[in-house]
Formats: C-alpha cells, sequence, structure tokens
C-alpha cells in the first residue's frame, strides 16, 4: 500500500552540515558509539559486556565464525550488536528490564508489525530458536529484554546528501506512518501516554534531586499540553524520534524505511512535525533550511491537510521534549562508578552540557 519508489533526484542538493560530521556511521547500519546526543540507559549499562552479547545470542541461529563484526556496537537507549545470520546482517538489541520493560517492547513490536502488514518499511524481528520474537532472559548479569532484527537497506538520511525530492518523500513517509496510526489498535498491551511519561519525568527529577526549576519546568509544561485538544486526527501513537538518523534511503530500490521505535507513545502528531522539523536546522547549513522544510512539509501535506494552526503548538512540543532530554540525562549520569574510563567522563560532560542548553528555557513564556 504504501511502498513507493522514491529514486528520481531533482538539482538541487542539501548536505549534512559540518558540525554533524563527527558523529556519523559511514558504514551505514550501527557504529561503536556510546550516547552521543540520544536519549539513553543509566551510564552503567553502556558498559561493552561481550559475555553477556555471547550469552544472549545463543538465543538465536547465528554465524558464529564472523565474531569481528560485534566490534561495530552501539548501545544508547538499548545495547545494538550486528551479527551475522546465514551471511546476512542481523542486529541484536537488547537492554535491562529496569530500562525496558517486556510490556513495552511486547507493544513497540506489534505497533511495527502492524506498519509492516500494512506496507510501511520498517525492521523486522528475527525468531529466536524457540520461535518468539521478544525474550525476557534471566542471564548472570541480570535480567533483559532482548529481540534481533533483519537490517534494513540502504544508508541513514544523514549520512547522505538528498534533494528536494528525497526530502519531499521522507515527509510523506511520516504522513503515511501517522494515518496508518490513526486506524491502529493494539491488541495487547499498548505504549505509554505523554501524561505517564510526564510521570515517569517527574519522578525521576524527585529521585536525582533536580533543581526547583526543572520541576516546575514540568508542572507547566504538563499544564499546557493538557489545555490542547485532541481527536483521532491530531493524536495517537507517535515514532517520537523521527529523525534523519532514523530513516534510511535505499537508493536502488528507492525504498525509505523508518527504524527506532523504543520511543513511541501517545501523543499529538504535531510533535513527530516538530522533532523532524528541529532535526533539520540542526543537520542543514543555514541557507539549506527554508527550503528543506518546505519540501519536507509538502510531502507530508500531500497525504495530510495541514490546518493553519498546526504549527502553533511547537513551542510547548519542543519544550516537552526538552524536559524529557535533560531528565534522561539527569537520571543517566545520577549513579558514578569507581574507576569509569576516560569516554564515560566525557560523555558525562555532554550530557550536562546538554542539560544546561536544555534548562535555558526552564522558566520562560511558552
Amino acid at each position: 500500500m504504501y511502498a513507493h519508489n522514491y529514486a528520481s533526484m531533482s538539482n538541487v542538493i542539501f548536505t549534512v552540515s559540518e558540525k554533524m560530521v563527527d558523529r556519523l556511521c559511514s558504514a551505514g547500519f550501527v557504529t561503536q558509539h556510546r550516547g552521543k546526543d540520544k536519549l539513553m540507559m543509566k551510564l552503567k549499562h553502556l558498559l561493552d559486556n561481550r559475555e553477556l552479547v555471547l550469552h544472549l545470542l545463543e538465543y538465536w541461529d547465528y554465524d558464529q565464525e564472523k565474531p569481528e563484526i560485534l566490534d561495530q556496537f552501539r548501545i544508547s537507549s538499548n545495547a545494538i550488536y550486528p551479527f551475522y545470520r546465514d551471511g546476512k546482517v542481523c542486529l541484536l538489541r537488547f537492554a535491562p528490564i529496569t530500562e525496558k520493560s517486556f510490556d513495552s517492547v511486547q507493544a513497540e513490536m506489534e505497533f511495527m508489525a502492524y506498519l509492516h502488514s500494512h506496507g510501511l518499511s520498517v525492521p523486522r524481528p528475527v525468531e529466536a530458536k524457540n520461535g518468539k520474537t521478544l525474550l525476557l532472559c534471566d542471564t548472570p548479569w541480570g535480567v533483559y529484554t532482548a529481540a534481533a532484527f533483519h537490517r534494513v537497506l540502504g544508508k541513514r538520511m544523514d549520512t547522505i546528501d538528498f534533494d528536494a525530492n528525497l526530502l519531499n518523500a521522507y515527509g510523506r513517509n511520516l504522513a503515511e506512518l501517522h494515518l496508518l496510526s490513526r486506524a491502529y489498535s493494539p491488541k495487547g498491551k499498548r505504549r505509554n501516554t505523554w501524561q505517564e511519561q510526564l510521570d515517569w519525568a517527574e519522578g525521576c527529577l524527585l529521585s536525582c534531586h533536580a533543581p526547583d526549576i526543572a520541576i516546575k519546568e514540568m508542572s507547566t509544561i504538563r499544564s499546557a499540553l493538557s489545555s490542547l485538544s485532541i481527536d483521532s486526527d491530531n493524536y495517537g501513537l507517535i515514532h517520537y524520534d523521527y529523525e534523519l538518523d532514523n530513516v534510511f534511503f535505499n537508493a536502488e530500490s528507492g525504498l525509505i524505511s523508518t527504524i527506532d521505535f523504543d520511543d513511541s507513545h501517545y501523543h499529538w502528531y504535531g510533535m513527530d512535525m516538530e522533532r523532524a522539523l528541529s532535526n533539520l536546522e540542526e543537520e542543514l547549513e543555514a541557507e539549506q533550511i527554508s527550503a528543506a522544510k518546505e519540501s519536507f512539509l509538502s510531502g507530508y501535506s500531500s497525504l495530510i491537510e495541514l490546518g493553519s494552526d498546526t504549527s502553533s503548538s511547537y513551542p510547548v512540543f519542543k519544550r516537552y521534549a526538552g524536559i524529557i532530554q535533560y531528565t534522561r540525562c539527569l537520571r543517566a549520569g545520577h549513579e558514578k562508578l569507581d574507576g569509569e574510563p576516560d569516554w564515560m567522563i566525557g560523555l558525562r560532560q555532554h550530557l550536562s552540557h546538554i542539560m544546561q542548553n536544555n534548562a535555558k528555557a526552564f522558566g520562560t513564556d511558552l
């Protein structure tokens, strides 16, 4: 239904900004990477525990003669380790149960299966030896949720130059996701709502002894969001992290694929719009941003009409994203480990910088 070919290209090329190049993944699917700008687990879970990885991989059939690919891991909001299965790259994804509940991941995977069944290109799960696609694994290192996925083909959009046609397709792809979400009704457990996300964040702020201004910011955002109207056209299960690094483009087939649904929750669809547009501002050179946004919005509005007030809620959505990111950074670095490696010390400094940037908006008018 929604598999379109976008291989045709125009003459206007959009180039990823130099300030972002240092965090790009030239391999196109995964990199040895911990944290960075994405929402993450506690720092103690970012350590490369290869024994745990091999323990979890035993639940799947895999090509054991090529272990070097495990070195291309990524640990942030999950641990992701690539492996070969029948000569093809797959991805093992796992997290402690304290970070990702079984019900939450199961609800995420149900949504992804629904999207796939209706023609949207998303990662497909790899069955474990027992025939299941999601496991709850009791290991010597604790209890983990674990799943494996087939690698999507193509390259991440933040690693390639793209034109107006592809940006138009990028926007249309999000609209396709939202149209499918409108009709979605989970059969099992559902994903969290924005209220539950804020409840979780508030609990974290209190337990981590966040400053009063952060607690007040939480209250301000909750009040502002509660005043927004809700209907079946403007509210539903969103991706939440629909950004260039979570969308792949296969130049050979023209297929666009969307990954990383593990922050999906119930919110206004405009939240995805705001995140995508803000990401274009971060990724592109200043002189390209306006045209890029126009192409993206043109693609989106080709399927979903954008009302005159569509962007009026973007400021509160941006603040919502800010307090959630602030909270996760605070939580991630709250516990300190003995003998932390240099990269973790540097990451702490990076998290502190992110929090300082988010905090600049605290207490200002919406």
